[in-house]
């Protein structure tokens, strides 16, 4: 879209936080946040309805395409909710920030993930430094994540095979049809030089928030044969998938 009307859109979406309606859903300057420009981005990002063939997926004609608020900024009496996280501390190698939300159907269900990354030393054959990877489970503990096309245009998979986009610092992944249950939102550091590097999340859809799985108990290791360890621990409800780490 047109740079003055996005940016005049930017101004509303900041108002919306600022004046407290995202925390109410009506306006309460007292409960009002001030979004960072990452928030602003991701927000305007979610709304966007792709103009070219490869829609909801962005092309590099018309990018995420026509920004649409009314589809993203939840109010009193909305079909969908409206969550965000602006997360300032930021996150290091290896480090995860995990949300967890029961999902109804009858909403489309859009996660996207914005972060302003360290600037790249100049002539930088890879302008990116800092790279985040987003990660959507569905209730059938199928992993979703953001990898780049034939021609180099983002788009969503749950392949094994394909490669995470370490390209790109906007990632966003699009359930127009969601499977009622369970959903599971990661943001996870996979290769961060520059850290801690913060980052906004947004996620729109009929939702309500859950606890997210606790970690399990401590960990149980015995040596059951020569060069083998083995390392078990008790099941925690609501869990989709573990993963162990080895120390080197």
């Amino acid at each position: 879209m047109s740079s003055p009307t996005t940016a005049g859109l930017a101004a509303l979406v900041r108002e919306y936080y600022t004046a407290g309606y995202y925390a109410t859903g009506a306006r309460n300057p007292g409960s009002g946040i001030t979004p960072t420009g990452a928030l602003l981005k991701a927000t305007l990002i979610d709304g966007a309805v792709a103009l070219g063939p490869s829609s909801p997926a962005p092309d590099f004609l018309s990018g995420y395409g026509r920004i649409l608020l009314s589809s993203t900024l939840a109010f009193t009496g909305s079909p969908f909710q409206l969550r965000v996280d602006d997360y300032r501390t930021g996150v290091t190698n290896g480090s995860v920030v995990l949300h967890a939300y029961d999902v109804a159907p009858g909403e489309p269900l859009r996660v996207t993930l914005v972060w302003s990354d360290y600037p790249a030393a100049l002539n930088a054959a890879t302008a990116r430094v800092n790279e985040l990877k987003l990660e959507v489970i569905d209730p059938t503990g199928t992993v979703w994540f953001q990898t780049l096309d034939g021609g180099g245009a983002p788009q969503q998979t749950s392949s094994v095979a394909a490669t995470h986009d370490s390209i790109n610092v906007e990632e966003r992944l699009v359930f127009n049809n969601p499977a009622p249950g369970r959903w599971v939102v990661r943001v996870k550091g996979v290769d961060v030089p520059m850290g801690p590097q913060p980052f906004a999340l947004v996620v729109r859809g009929a939702l309500s928030d859950c606890p997210a799985p606790a970690s399990p108990g401590t960990p149980a290791m015995s040596t059951s044969a020569q060069h083998q360890v083995q390392v078990s621990w008790s099941g925690v409800p609501g869990a989709v998938a573990y993963n162990v780490y080895r120390s080197l």
